[in-house]
């Protein structure tokens, strides 16, 4: 199987690492070139340009959700009947594209990353949700994504939704506790330490049923709110 990935940056360059498998022919797309090169060279694949996904089977846009919609516009005419072409940006929908590739025969779904690129690098496994009405393309999909992680079924919009709120509330914590340290004459490595280490491990803590006695009581104190 051949699988192109447009786009080299956090999520391109992690799929270009955990996607290889035997029997696969991975090429790597990028509007930097040399960027391209060198992320290939440490993920074992190959890197080229847009005119050689002619002839893959599978086409995985990972690119800022602004650029899928004109990009998928740039591989019309690379793009074969029965190749499939994958959204992964969280906020651009697929149905544009499925639009705009109406009578090619070229095949289009989502896969939507519930879960954050750089702490699946780290060894966080995220749940990768598939958008298509296509029965032949859940399988393939499952197969091509299961090592990153668990593999379902869902809406379009659904890691938007779930991304978007729990991003919302990391970030709003982390923005109270900066405020609330800087007020007790806390900064630098001490503010840092305690948003990255402290209040991200209870966190992870809190939903994993993992926290310490001390953390139990402060969570007991909050619920008696």
């Amino acid at each position: 199987m051949k699988i192109a990935i447009i786009g080299a940056g956090t999520m391109g360059s992690l799929l270009a690492e955990r996607l290889a498998a035997p029997g696969r022919e991975l090429l790597l797309v990028d509007r930097n070139p040399l960027k391209a090169y060198q992320i290939a060279q440490q993920a074992g694949c190959s890197a080229g340009t847009l005119e050689m996904t002619a002839g893959v089977d599978v086409v995985i846009l990972a690119l800022p959700a602004a650029a899928v919609l004109p990009v998928a516009k740039q591989l019309r005419s690379y793009l074969g009947e029965g190749t499939l072409l994958v959204n992964i940006a969280t906020s651009a929908p697929t149905e544009p594209l499925r639009h705009e590739l109406a009578g090619t025969g070229v095949k289009v779904a989502g896969v939507r990353f519930i879960g954050h690129a750089q702490e699946t690098r780290r060894g966080e496994i995220p749940i990768l949700a598939v958008a298509t009405d296509d029965e032949g393309v859940f399988p393939l999909l499952s197969e091509i994504f299961r090592r990153l992680g668990p593999v379902v079924r869902g809406e379009d919009d659904l890691a938007l939704r779930i991304n978007t709120l729990a991003t919302r509330a990391g970030v709003r914590a982390a923005l109270a506790l900066e405020k609330e340290l800087a007020a007790l004459g806390i900064e630098g490595d001490y503010l840092h330490t305690a948003i990255v280490n402290v209040a991200a491990g209870a966190l992870k803590a809190c939903a994993r049923g993992e926290l310490g006695e001390f953390a139990r009581q402060l969570a007991a104190r909050e619920e008696e709110k």
